[in-house]
């Protein structure tokens, strides 16, 4: 077992901010795969965002996605048993936070509740989510794909003045 454990978020950290690539950290994350040090990636990202990065690092370490709703853990790597919540696509997943499905439940309760309109990911297509995020069209695809959060907007209209634009939240 490795003495140290690196934890790293993606945006801005370990991929620029404007290019995504983690070319100024080439040096770094060689360093790492030479040391076999661990490389935990934690970000807002969702868990097939994350795994497009895994795979162009050749990173197999667990991850944490979507702002620590779930840590996802390769079924094989660790030899000791552990409690999780439940197995996915090869991982075995400790879930921290809500599920999707209930937080959509939830905003649209409180869209009917409180008469805005709140615009989740789970409401737009790909274009619309591309064009909001700035994300290219396949990048866009994987951030659909969601387990612990559900971002959305209120967009401006007549009845909230107090909103000066539409804003991601």
């Amino acid at each position: 077992m490795p003495s140290f454990v690196i934890f790293s978020d993606l945006d801005g950290t370990l991929l620029d901010n404007e290019t995504y690539s983690f070319k100024a950290a080439t040096e770094a994350l060689d360093f790492l795969n030479s040391e076999q040090i661990p490389l935990i990636l934690c970000s807002s990202k969702t868990r097939k965002e994350i795994e497009l990065y895994r795979n162009l690092l050749s990173n197999n370490s667990p991850f944490i996605s979507e702002n620590g709703g779930g840590i996802f853990i390769p079924k094989t790597y660790f030899s000791q048993e552990f409690d999780y919540h439940r197995e996915v696509d090869g991982y075995q997943v400790i879930d921290l936070g809500t599920s999707r499905e209930t937080l959509i439940s939830t905003l649209r309760s409180i869209s009917e509740e409180t008469g805005i309109q709140i615009k989740g990911f789970s409401d737009m297509n790909v274009k619309e989510i591309a064009e909001l995020t700035g994300l290219d069209k396949d990048t866009a695809k994987l951030a659909m794909v969601r387990d612990h959060s559900e971002p959305f907007i209120i967009p401006e209209d007549e009845n909230t003045p107090q909103l000066s634009k539409t804003k991601l939240i």
